[in-house]
């Protein structure tokens, strides 16, 4: 259960960073983001976020039930992604 709410949340965080370039300060002054970052968000594509979700959420990994052998496919899936991106 805790991976899951893991990978929501980190899609959730990749969707709504894709879609500002801007962030507001509290003063109202918007915040020019540093070139990485908005290289960095350029590059998210939903499909492979799509994919990804359909791959976790498919049903050979025995849904979402606590204490299921899925979790640690789920989780080998899930940390050989982000061993891409280190």
């Amino acid at each position: 259960m805790q991976i899951r709410f893991t990978v929501l949340f980190l899609l959730l965080s990749l969707l709504s960073i894709s879609t500002a370039q801007t962030a507001r300060k509290h003063t109202g002054e918007y915040v020019r983001l540093p070139g990485t970052a908005v290289a960095a968000m350029q590059k998210i594509d939903p499909e492979r976020i799509r994919a990804h979700v359909r791959y976790l959420s498919h049903d050979l990994l025995e849904g979402r039930g606590t204490g299921q052998a899925w979790r640690r496919i789920a989780a080998e899936y899930i940390g050989a992604q982000f061993a891409l991106y280190v």
